[in-house]
């Protein structure tokens, strides 16, 4: 990481800002569904100083909105791990992110289930596709009660547990 970014993104009043371009950025193309070629690009790009931000922030020390918007970004940047082909890296971030949310974060609050997913998506790529049914039924049981079956990211959250169903039906 360039110097000049890194003491930058401990400036006080910088994170957040940083956190919220890649949060608007995120929400704005999608979580769950895979992003366009130039969002991937920039969360490829700002990826290092999100996890870097989350590595030095004072998580007890942040208001609500503050957490959640700084999880939602980690969460983000362990997206694009994945995506990379950085499954143990991935794995790593996002069960960082999870812990933090088991600790500060309500268990049924929607960006737990976008954490949960994206965990999913890990453990079905490393080949653990029982874990990763599991967790898929279990975010999908809250998905359906919270948002409704329509809801997009509940149908989302289907969409993956189907796929982990054929490729267990093929083992």
């Amino acid at each position: 990481m360039h110097p000049l970014v890194r003491d930058a993104s401990r400036t006080p009043g910088t994170v957040p800002v940083a956190n919220g371009i890649v949060t608007a950025a995120a929400l704005a193309d999608g979580l769950k569904d895979g992003m366009d070629s130039e969002v991937t690009a920039a969360l490829r790009s700002l990826a290092p100083h999100i996890l870097d931000a989350f590595e030095q922030a004072d998580l007890a020390g942040l208001d609500e909105s503050a957490l959640l918007e700084l999880t939602l970004a980690v969460n983000v940047a362990g997206r694009q791990l994945l995506t990379d082909g950085l499954h143990a890296r991935a794995r790593s971030v996002l069960g960082a992110v999870r812990a933090v949310e088991c600790e500060y974060v309500e268990p049924a609050h929607p960006y737990t289930f976008i954490t949960r997913h994206n965990l999913a998506v890990v453990l079905r790529d490393q080949g653990e596709l029982t874990a990763a049914r599991e967790e898929l039924e279990a975010v999908l049981a809250v998905e359906t009660e919270r948002l409704g079956a329509d809801h997009p990211d509940t149908q989302i959250t289907r969409r993956s547990l189907d796929g982990v169903l054929r490729l267990l039906e093929g083992h």
